[in-house]
């Protein structure tokens, strides 16, 4: 798996649902992002810090909301944490709210590349993983290359579109590990 050393630090604040589900992309994320780290918030867990990124950092959301500015803006700002919501679109919308009382910065990530994401419905039309949204800002922000990133994408979601049965192992990015095994109903 690849790695991505960045400038920016990462902040993936993650509802404690998504964490457990296999098709989550903010876990992913936050193995391949070097400089990244995640925030559980929801059901039993301890409340969410009131700051969630580092002391002394410019914090900006990934988050796509009316009037968001192009995560471009930001190209070039020093000490920047990327904050990327994971959670489903209520719990976002609801989490959304408490950034933006504190006045933080909404950023969208770039358009123009149809997303990759076939695991679950987007909601919004050119909707993009959590994964997606990270690595493809950073790209923006930092000119980092996705070729590999966007490949780790691949095998993920093949794997598991595999594992539910819904592609032959033909069509498997990069193959399948020896000993995998199909669920069955």
């Amino acid at each position: 798996m690849p790695r991505i050393h960045t400038k920016a630090h990462v902040t993936i604040v993650m509802h404690g649902l998504e964490r457990r589900k296999s098709t989550n992309t903010g876990a992913l994320a936050n193995r391949v992002v070097v400089n990244s780290d995640i925030v559980l918030f929801g059901n039993d867990l301890p409340a969410l810090p009131e700051q969630v990124w580092p002391q002394g950092s410019v914090p900006i959301v990934l988050f796509p909301v009316a009037g968001g500015q192009p995560v471009a803006e930001f190209r070039g700002t020093p000490n920047l944490t990327l904050i990327a919501l994971d959670a489903n679109w209520r719990q976002a919308t609801k989490l959304r709210r408490r950034f933006a009382s504190k006045n933080i910065p909404f950023v969208c990530a770039p358009e123009g590349q149809p997303g990759l994401y076939k695991l679950r419905n987007s909601p919004h039309e050119g909707g993009l993983s959590t994964y997606e949204a990270i690595l493809r800002s950073l790209a923006v922000l930092e000119d980092i290359p996705l070729d590999d990133a966007l490949r780790t994408f691949r095998v993920f979601q093949d794997r598991l579109l595999w594992r539910r049965g819904a592609i032959e192992p033909s069509a498997v990015e990069g193959g399948l590990p020896a000993g995998a095994r199909r669920n069955t109903p």
